[in-house]
C-alpha cells in the first residue's frame, strides 16, 4: 500500500488518537478500508474562511485553514498512492447570515 499521511513516521490509518485531532476521525474509520478496496469518496465541508480570512474570528479560520490544508494533504496522499479509485471534494461554503460573523467584512 505504501506510506499514506506521515505523522512523525506513522501512517495515518494507524495513528492514536491521541496525536490526532477527532475531527478528522470518520476519515480514520473508513479509510483503512477504502484503500483496501481502492473505492470510496472522501468529502471535507471546511468554510470560505478556509482560503482566506478576516479579522474577529481568528479560530475559526485557523480550524479552516487546517481542513483545507488536510484536505489538500489527503488528496495528494491518494494520489501518490495511486488509490484512484478514491474520490475527494472540498466543500467551502460562503458565510452564512447565523450572526456568528456579525460585523466581518470580506475585503
Amino acid at each position: 500500500m505504501g506510506r499514506l499521511g506521515f505523522w512523525e513516521d506513522k501512517e495515518f490509518v494507524v495513528l492514536p488518537e491521541l496525536e490526532w485531532n477527532r475531527s478528522f476521525a470518520t476519515t480514520k474509520a473508513f479509510l483503512p478500508k477504502m484503500l483496501e478496496m481502492n473505492h470510496g469518496h472522501i468529502v471535507t465541508v471546511a468554510s470560505s474562511l478556509g482560503l482566506f480570512s478576516t479579522a474577529g474570528v481568528e479560530d475559526y479560520c485557523a480550524s479552516k485553514f487546517g481542513a483545507v490544508g488536510f484536505h489538500e494533504s489527503l488528496s495528494h496522499e491518494l494520489k501518490a498512492a495511486e488509490k484512484d479509485g478514491i474520490k475527494t471534494t472540498l466543500v467551502c461554503p460562503y458565510l452564512v447570515d447565523t450572526g456568528m460573523f456579525r460585523g466581518c467584512r470580506i475585503r
